[in-house]
C-alpha cells in the first residue's frame, strides 16, 4: 500500500477529478486503473484497437473490457485500423487523442489520464536530445492541460512491485522487446548498459530533464514577450512581423530559432534574405508560410485561411450600398446573362475598365498593393467569361446597381 499513499500525496486534488483513463492493457495502465479504483477516484476506461498485432490486438481489447467490468466503470472502445509504416506512431497518437477529447465532452469528464511513468519521461527526453531539438521543443511527459500523468514520478520497477503485491495481471506487448524503434533501443539496450556502470543514472536523468523543462518554461515566457513586441498585429491567424525589429536581433541565428521554434526548424539564412526581397517572395516553415510585403514578414498558415466558397442571391433587394458588409455585393440583376459562378481568381482573369480596355486581375491586385496572403484567397464572381466582381475590391461598371430599383440583386458570399 506504500505506492498508493505516495500516489495520493503526489497527486493532491485528484479525488475531485473525473478521469478518462487511456488503457492499453499493459502493466502501466493496469496499475493506474487499480490505484484510481483503490483511491475511489471516478474514472472511465478508453481503449483503442489499431489492429496492428493480429490476435494479440483483439486479446488486448478483450482484457480492457474485462478490467472495466471488474472495476465496474464505463468502457469506451474504438477500432482504428492502421498499416505499419513511417509516421505510424504520430498517426496513432492523433487518432486516440482526437477521440479522447470527444469522449471528455460527451461524458462530462475533466481529465485524460495516461499511465506514463518516470522511465518513459527519461526515454522521451533522451529521444529529443538525440534528435537535436531546440530547447523550446523539448518536452518531457509532464501533465499539460487536461492531459495528466499521475504516475510520472514513479519508476517502472515501482509499478512491477505494486502489481506483484496486489496480484494484478496485464497484457505484455511483445513489440516492446523489438529494437525496431529508437525508444526500444534506449529502453532495452542503452539505459540498462549505462545503469550497470552508473546505478543512480535514473535519478541523475530525472534531475536533468526537470532542469531542462524549467529552463524551457522560462525561455518560453521570454520568447512570447519578444514575439508580442515584433508581431505588429494578428488577425485571422495572420501575423505581421516587423522586419526592422527582426533585423536588429543579435545573435541573429539564436533569436530567430527561438522565435520560430514552436513551428519547426527555420532556415535562418533564407529567412534573413526575405528582409530585402521583393514583395511576394516567401519561404515555408512547416504548415506556415512567411511572405515579404513592404516592411513586414506576413506569417500565416494558409491551410487555415479559407476563401469564400459559396454565395446566395437575394433578388429584389432593398439594401443600400452604404449598408453592405465586406462579403456583400449589390448588382443590377437584369444584365446577368448566365449563371453566376464564384471561384478563386486565376492568371487568365481580367476586369473591364470604366474608361475602356481591360486589365489583368493579377495587375489590378498588385496595383492595389494587396498583400500576398489576401491575394491567395481572393475570389471573383463570373458571369460567363465576364468578371462581375473581385469580391471586396471591384464591380464591373455594367453591373452597377440601379438607384432604388427592384431589379437589384444582393449577393452574399460565405
Amino acid at each position: 500500500m506504500k505506492l498508493l499513499a505516495q500516489f495520493l500525496e503526489q497527486n493532491a486534488g485528484l479525488e475531485q477529478a473525473k478521469i478518462l483513463l487511456a488503457f492499453s492493457s499493459g502493466l502501466d495502465s493496469r496499475v493506474l486503473a487499480n490505484l484510481l479504483y483503490s483511491a475511489k477516484i471516478e474514472f472511465q476506461i478508453a481503449h483503442v484497437n489499431y489492429q496492428l498485432r493480429g490476435d494479440d490486438s483483439e486479446l488486448d481489447a478483450a482484457f480492457a473490457r474485462d478490467c472495466a467490468e471488474q472495476y465496474n466503470v464505463p468502457f469506451h472502445y474504438l477500432e482504428a485500423p492502421l498499416s505499419k509504416g513511417s509516421g505510424i506512431q504520430e498517426k496513432a497518437r492523433f487518432i486516440r487523442y482526437e477521440w479522447f477529447q470527444s469522449l471528455l465532452s460527451e461524458n462530462q469528464l475533466t481529465h485524460i489520464a495516461t499511465a506514463h511513468h518516470l522511465d518513459d519521461a527519461i526515454e522521451t527526453g533522451l529521444i529529443h536530445w538525440f534528435r537535436g531539438m531546440h530547447l523550446m521543443q523539448f518536452k518531457s511527459l509532464s501533465s499539460q492541460g487536461v492531459v495528466i500523468r499521475p504516475l510520472i514520478t514513479f519508476r517502472k520497477k515501482d509499478l512491477l512491485l505494486y502489481a506483484g503485491e496486489n496480484g494484478l495481471n496485464w497484457r505484455e506487448d511483445v513489440s516492446n522487446q523489438s529494437n525496431d524503434y529508437l525508444r526500444n533501443i534506449l529502453r532495452n539496450q542503452v539505459i540498462p548498459t549505462v545503469e550497470a556502470n552508473l546505478p543512480d543514472v535514473g535519478k541523475r536523468l530525472k534531475y536533468s530533464i526537470g532542469s531542462l523543462n524549467a529552463s524551457a518554461l522560462l525561455l518560453e515566457d521570454y520568447r512570447n514577450l519578444l514575439w508580442n513586441d515584433i508581431a505588429k498585429q494578428k488577425e485571422n491567424e495572420i501575423w505581421y512581423l516587423d522586419i526592422l525589429k527582426l533585423s536588429i536581433l543579435q545573435p541573429k541565428k539564436a533569436y530567430l530559432e527561438l522565435l520560430f521554434s514552436p513551428y519547426g526548424v527555420v532556415d535562418t539564412t533564407a529567412l534573413v534574405s526575405l528582409y530585402a526581397a521583393e514583395n511576394g517572395k516567401y519561404i515555408t516553415l512547416g504548415d506556415y508560410t512567411l511572405f515579404k510585403f513592404e516592411g513586414d514578414l506576413i506569417f500565416a498558415n494558409l491551410n487555415l485561411l479559407t476563401p469564400y466558397n459559396r454565395f446566395e442571391i437575394v433578388k429584389n433587394s432593398n439594401r443600400k450600398e452604404a449598408e453592405l458588409d465586406p462579403n456583400e455585393i449589390l448588382i443590377n440583376g437584369s444584365v446577368v446573362k448566365h449563371s453566376l459562378q464564384l471561384r478563386l481568381w486565376n492568371s487568365e482573369d481580367s476586369i473591364y475598365l470604366e474608361k475602356g480596355g481591360t486589365k489583368k486581375v493579377s495587375k489590378f491586385l498588385r496595383d492595389l498593393k494587396i498583400n500576398p496572403v489576401d491575394k491567395k484567397r481572393m475570389v471573383v464572381i463570373k458571369d460567363g467569361e465576364e468578371t462581375v466582381s473581385v469580391v471586396g475590391h471591384y464591380l464591373h461598371p455594367d453591373y452597377l446597381p440601379l438607384d432604388k430599383d427592384p431589379l437589384n440583386w444582393l449577393i452574399r458570399c460565405y
